[in-house]
């Protein structure tokens, strides 16, 4: 590299410090997702109001659909889907879950209340993401097929794991004289 008034550098970028091994941060051993995820267990539920809609999710127990008004529940309330099971983290999926999509957990919920549509009851999958400094919250809702759901949740409590790391790290350049004038 060559300074406005010619002289030579020579600059590189330093490796990053690696704190765990490559395996322990691909196969997510090094620190259990789910414990992480405890105090959303054993907190509140989480709500969100999504147009004529309220969402409760329950962490570990279920997620329900209602309509307020006038500060009450106003007609039926829906069971979207029952606890069912936090997916596992398999090491042969790890390519395809991370590769292409942000690193996120997810739940299945399943068996809820009878689609008038459909005649199945409502299932839901919902992925939580690591947002750093956040408070638990639904971010958004959606339904990409009649009565079944997907829910994205943000918290900062899965931020400390290895999978949840932003790949982007910043690296300070290091340039120095080369010695030629």
């Amino acid at each position: 590299m060559t300074s406005k008034s010619g002289k030579e550098y020579e600059c590189y970028i330093p490796k990053p410090n690696e704190s765990l091994s490559e395996s322990d941060s691909k196969n997510g051993k090094s620190i259990d997702i789910q414990k992480l995820l405890e105090p959303m267990y054993e907190g509140s539920c989480l709500y969100k109001i999504k147009d004529w809609w309220t969402y409760e999710l329950c962490f570990g127990k279920a997620i329900k659909q209602f309509h307020i008004e006038d500060g009450r529940i106003a007609g039926e309330i829906l069971t979207l889907g029952l606890y069912e099971l936090d997916n596992k983290w398999e090491d042969e999926l790890y390519e395809e879950k991370f590769e292409r999509v942000k690193p996120h957990h997810a739940q299945s919920y399943v068996n809820g209340t009878k689609c008038d549509l459909t005649g199945l009851p409502r299932n839901t999958e919902v992925k939580i993401f690591c947002e750093e400094d956040s408070l638990d919250y639904i971010n958004w809702i959606t339904e990409p097929e009649t009565c079944n759901y997907v829910i994205t949740v943000h918290t900062s409590l899965l931020c400390s794991h290895p999978l949840f790391k932003s790949s982007k790290e910043l690296h300070t350049i290091v340039c120095q004289p080369s010695g030629i004038d």
